[in-house]
């Protein structure tokens, strides 16, 4: 059985909560900034059929719903397996650097705090 000191586990529980509390800014900022300034290059390119259904393009067209469309932007830039499905392989070459770097920290992030959190806390559950 994995033994963690109670110094350990605090500096876990310090790093948890420094991951979680960035990440409510980083997502609270960046993702409804991306979803607003979404280049229109990238909408008349990429948010068409084949890439999304009609209905898709009617509920992602409209706030609140409009940020899932940025999030699937951002995974075929982050995750480029997950862009196969929808043929978004080539969408990163529409997006400009001012977009598509923020966009990929939004997503990197995420992927962080799904990752480190439940790592830390069975850890600390655990031991």
């Amino acid at each position: 059985m994995l033994s963690v000191t109670q110094e350990t586990g605090t500096i876990l529980f310090y790093i948890m909560f420094s991951v979680l509390f960035s990440g409510i800014f980083t997502h609270m900022l960046l993702w409804p900034l991306l979803t607003i300034t979404t280049p229109k290059k990238l909408l008349k390119s990429y948010f068409t059929p084949p890439h999304f259904t009609q209905n898709e393009m009617s509920l992602y067209d409209n706030f609140p719903t409009s940020a899932w469309r940025t999030m699937i932007f951002g995974w075929a830039i982050t995750l480029p397996f997950s862009a196969k499905k929808r043929r978004l392989e080539d969408c990163g070459k529409a997006m400009p650097l001012w977009y598509k770097v923020p966009l990929y920290i939004l997503c990197a992030h995420t992927i962080i705090i799904v990752t480190v959190v439940p790592t830390i806390m069975l850890i600390l559950e655990f031991s």
